[in-house]
């Protein structure tokens, strides 16, 4: 009897040993494995990290939900937050010129771990996040192809140009929503992090020259997120979103957001005012609204961009307001930019006077869910050509539409996308997410003048991963190698939509 109780204590006592021993090789494999990953990292983003760390304690760019803002006024301070890196900044002539040196745009390295598992919006998470930009931009420079997967070698022929005096690239898109699902995606414990929707379109964006979308929402902290107040009293959808977005689309690439829409005003003066406070603390350029009392031109009606050597200038007018009781008729005419042709012709007069040499025009305009035109559409769209435009962009519909080469009496060619769709937005049908990126490329010939080429990228918002809404190209070569029947689909229908443009061809990127 004793022996067998001896040699069951034995056994017991051999079996903890075994388990001990197995969880001790376990954890000393972890350890080697985390070890390994910390060698693999640049210095420079361990030195970000631990020389931020006393910075997490308090959160220098609070998110307007988390009561952040200034309690008196219900605003955020004025402190430009770690991520406001811009590639652009107003000179005193009012044309936006590239800042010296490479602010460290990007934030995807393929060499690195993905910077999305780590990310979120508080400015002392951003910080550390502009190391692993640094890399990026090292990289870019290095190797200069606008797309590459992961495990792809460049080439020669791949060298992007966008540095070259005398040319530029400039990549534009439709809507840029915020809405509930979005919001509710993005939300984390420190803030909203909305970066995973543009991881795809990053590389292309950061070589380009330069960025515009359509900003359909609102980012003002005083009042309610689209999330807690979907409508107004009488059912009319409002639209506002937190900072976080500005964070997002900022290291994203993008350098200029245009904000004549017709949610511009679904918070009336006080909603534009405080969109425009954070546009300007992030420091992109921004045209379709106006501070009180602001004066035309680089306030409020359009921006000019010197891109290396090239001379561009954004428009931006709606057709279209939700909440017009909201505002005064002063407050109406002085801070929205309402589509008139004769203003849009004084307008592009006074770019042209000082200085642009090629006139980009978005209106915001139509009837949602359709790609069937208007007939004040296909009507606006030739008199802003004839006016002096040389690219009409549309947008509002939420869905494609195609697109019409307007010529003009005095002899050009001017192409007109009615709409361009959502570039992002947890909108559901089909149609709401299919969408592309407008590639304009310029050139500058031996007599002087400009020369332009206009190309497409096709995307789609679908779900990637633990990410709902993911703005992802249709095609494998720009996405990384991704290729599934929703982008193949996507890819079909874009092309068909895209098909029916009147007196010409896009073409394909």
């Amino acid at each position: 009897m004793r022996g067998r109780k001896l040699y069951e204590i034995i056994s017991v006592k051999t079996g903890l040993s075994i388990i001990k021993m197995l969880a001790f090789c376990a954890l000393f494999s972890v350890m080697l494995l985390f070890s390994a990953l910390v060698m693999r990292r640049p210095a420079s983003v361990w030195a970000g990290v631990t020389s931020d760390r006393a910075s997490e304690q308090t959160d220098p760019n609070p998110d307007p939900a988390s009561n952040g803002a200034d309690k008196a006024s219900g605003r955020t301070s004025g402190r430009s937050p770690s991520c406001a890196a811009a590639r652009y900044r107003i000179c005193p002539d009012g044309i936006w010129r590239k800042v010296s040196g490479d602010p460290g745009y990007g934030a995807f390295v393929p060499d690195l771990p993905d910077p999305l598992s780590l990310f979120d919006c508080s400015d002392a998470y951003v910080s550390r996040r502009i190391h692993l930009s640094e890399t990026f931009n090292i990289l870019k420079r290095r190797i200069g192809s606008p797309v590459l997967s992961d495990k792809s070698e460049p080439d020669a022929a791949s060298v992007s140009s966008y540095t070259t005096p005398n040319t530029a690239v400039c990549c534009f898109t439709g809507d840029i929503m915020c809405l509930r699902g979005q919001q509710y995606d993005a939300k984390t414990k420190k803030g909203y992090n909305f970066l995973p929707s543009y991881r795809f379109v990053s590389r292309i964006f950061n070589n380009a020259d330069l960025v515009c979308g359509n900003l359909e929402t609102l980012v003002s902290p005083s009042n309610p997120l689209t999330k807690d107040r979907k409508t107004d009293d009488n059912g009319t959808p409002v639209c506002n979103a937190p900072s976080g977005l500005l964070c997002a689309l900022k290291k994203a690439g993008f350098d200029m957001l245009l904000t004549a829409h017709n949610h511009c005003c679904d918070y009336g003066a006080d909603g534009i005012i405080e969109t425009k406070e954070n546009l300007d603390r992030y420091h992109f350029a921004n045209a379709g609204t106006a501070y009180p009392g602001e004066q035309a031109g680089t306030g409020g009606n359009y921006c000019i961009f010197e891109v290396n050597g090239i001379n561009i200038a954004i428009l931006t007018y709606t057709h279209l307001i939700n909440q017009r009781s909201l505002m005064s008729h002063e407050e109406l005419d002085t801070m929205v930019n309402r589509y008139d042709s004769e203003r849009v012709g004084r307008d592009i007069a006074d770019a042209r006077a000082a200085g642009a040499e090629f006139v980009v025009v978005y209106c915001h305009w139509g009837i949602e869910n359709t790609e069937e035109l208007t007939e004040y559409q296909i009507r606006d769209a030739e008199k802003t050509a004839e006016a002096g435009a040389d690219l009409i962009i549309g947008s509002h519909p939420h869905c494609l539409q195609p697109g019409r080469f307007i010529e003009t009496s005095d002899g050009r060619t001017v192409f007109c996308i009615y709409s361009m769709g959502n570039f992002c937005s947890s909108m559901e049908r089909d149609i709401n997410n299919d969408t592309i990126i407008l590639r304009l490329e310029l050139a500058r010939a031996a007599d002087g003048s400009v020369t332009s080429a206009l190309s497409y990228i096709p995307c789609r918002v679908t779900h990637y991963r633990s990410h709902s809404f993911v703005v992802v190209p249709t095609d494998s070569e720009l996405n990384g190698g991704i290729s599934d029947r929703r982008l193949r689909e996507a890819d079909e229908r874009i092309g068909e939509v895209l098909e029916k443009t009147e007196g010409g061809m896009l073409p394909r990127y």
